[in-house]
């Protein structure tokens, strides 16, 4: 049986949640299905889970900015009111106002969006947000993307914990 990293982990549990399974549900089959060993570490996982993630990436991304010391402070899909309407963000630091959008490869393939995109995040840093744009590459670079997010927090008074790449449990990022 092959072991998921940990963020492939939280993907599949964000997903199951969004397509209406209970956390209640998922503890339950935890506790029939997984290897004794694993059960604090996916009881965490399911824990962490979010139904707002709307793309492994997106999950990807959270688990970073909790891996980077955020575990609560990150919320998903958190509503910024603009003169434009009202918008929604991937990833996001309300407190310190700093949002994680993921930009795929599809994402700007329709004619026009980079342009909307454009003035959807000009009004949403109207209101006093920051972005950090994510990349499959950042995804890859692990250790970079949270050293990133870290500095950009320090910079607006986030006094965190130094860069880790460790979950409170035990997790690890390599």
């Amino acid at each position: 049986m092959r072991e998921l990293k940990p963020d492939q982990s939280l993907a599949i549990a964000d997903f199951a949640l969004r397509r209406g399974c209970t956390r209640d549900e998922l503890h339950f089959i935890n506790a029939q299905l997984s290897m004794e060993k694993f059960r604090g570490q996916t009881q965490r996982i399911i824990n962490l889970a979010d139904s707002g993630a709307e793309s492994p990436p997106e999950s990807f991304v959270r688990s970073l900015v909790i891996a980077a010391g955020f575990e609560s402070e990150v919320s998903t899909q958190l509503p910024v009111f603009t003169r434009l309407g009202t918008y929604y963000l991937d990833v996001a630091l309300e407190a310190l106002k700093i949002a994680l959008e993921y930009d795929g490869e599809l994402k700007y393939a329709e004619q026009n969006t980079h342009i909307l995109e454009k003035k959807r995040e000009d009004a949403i840093r109207e209101q006093g947000w920051i972005f950090i744009r994510v990349t499959k590459e950042d995804l890859n670079n692990r250790r970079s993307l949270i050293t990133r997010l870290q500095q950009l927090a320090a910079s607006r008074g986030w006094q965190g914990p130094l860069p880790s790449a460790t979950w409170h449990t035990g997790l690890r990022y390599n």
